[in-house]
């Protein structure tokens, strides 16, 4: 990791904790509307699937730091934010990186499935089920309109912030990573 790169990581970071903890709306327990994925997507796409695992590790770590949401940290929960930067950074490179034009949209949207599978039908439900006794047809009901939502959401920003700011700013700085 070079200087500049890890200052970039600690800039998304930095945004990833404010858009996850601070700039968010708590539907319910286990429901939470915010666009907390953007950075560790662009992060994974940008810089890296190494790079973008270890910034969502380290955002969740210190946001959970900082304002714990539940009381409990639950670290195998902290693996979700980091498939989804790997299957994202990893699909991309896989797809062609910038020889499709799909290949973005396409890498984003599968790994938001990723994480959504291995995050919210496995490791939530399982939190939720012993520690709040949450049943997984209620979390699944509760939960998924929102991630399908959020994971359209999510994909068109990281699409429009891709295109507005990657050839602009960190492809003249920044080397990807494997």
């Amino acid at each position: 990791f070079s200087i500049r790169r890890l200052c970039i990581m600690a800039l998304f970071v930095a945004l990833q904790i404010v858009l996850a903890r601070y700039l968010s709306y708590q539907i319910s327990h286990s429901t939470r509307i915010s666009l907390a994925n953007v950075p560790n997507l662009l992060v994974g796409i940008w810089l890296g699937p190494i790079s973008g695992a270890f910034t969502a590790m380290t955002s969740d770590i210190l946001g959970m730091l900082l304002q714990p949401s539940s009381g409990v940290y639950f670290p195998p929960m902290t693996l979700t934010p980091m498939l989804l930067a790997l299957s994202a950074g990893y699909l991309y490179r896989w797809f062609g990186r910038d020889k499709f034009i799909w290949a973005l949209p396409a890498a984003l949207l599968l790994g938001e499935v990723a994480s959504a599978l291995y995050g919210t039908l496995a490791l939530t439900w399982y939190y939720q089920f012993f520690v709040k006794q949450t049943t997984f047809a209620a979390l699944l009901a509760l939960r998924m309109p929102w991630k399908m939502v959020l994971s359209i959401l999510d994909t068109l920003v990281c699409c429009l912030l891709h295109k507005l700011l990657y050839e602009r700013i960190l492809k003249r700085t920044i080397d990807y990573e494997l």
